[in-house]
């Protein structure tokens, strides 16, 4: 199972998994669903930022294998 800094992993096969963008401010997780492939054990992924709709912090996202 992946884990994520700026996102909330919501389904994880091992070979795909979905994700949501979620504010490290306030909290705030998105409606949005994003999917990628699941990193390898003990790699990092950069997914970008993501800027709050509710508080307008910037949050960086990173996924974690």
């Amino acid at each position: 199972m992946a884990g994520a800094t700026g996102a909330v992993v919501v389904r994880d096969n091992g070979k795909y998994m979905q994700w949501r963008h979620k504010c490290e401010g306030c909290g705030y997780v998105s409606s949005c669903i994003h999917q990628m492939s699941t990193p390898t054990l003990g790699s990092r992924v950069l997914c970008g930022l993501y800027r709050c709709e509710r508080c307008n912090k910037t949050s960086e996202i990173v996924i974690y294998g």
